[in-house]
């Protein structure tokens, strides 16, 4: 779920590439048909778990990426560099949590 303006929003993607090193995860996926607004757009983001929740040692860094062919590959690629996006938020209440089912 992602907070904006309205509040929580919920997207749903199935993540492609993963890559983690310590506390910090890499990943990058498409958002799926459950999602209308959002589906087939990629992303690309980091997280870091910085400890415990709530004290603002959580990061999360997020890009959407552009609508192209290449959209995959330009994930997969983010994600093996070790890349990290422009755009980097605190996680000021709560813990970052992936979920993963195969």
């Amino acid at each position: 779920k992602l907070n904006g303006k309205g509040g929580a929003v919920k997207i749903d993607a199935v993540v492609r590439f993963v890559k983690v090193d310590g506390r910090y995860t890499w990943f990058a996926g498409q958002c799926t048909p459950s999602s209308p607004a959002m589906a087939g757009r990629w992303f690309f983001a980091v997280v870091h778990d910085g400890g415990e929740p709530g004290k603002l040692v959580d990061h999360l860094w997020l890009d959407w990426l552009t609508r192209s062919p290449d959209s995959a590959k330009i994930a997969e690629r983010k994600v093996e560099n070790y890349e990290k996006p422009s755009c980097n938020k605190p996680i000021k209440d709560g813990n970052i949590i992936i979920r993963s089912s195969s």
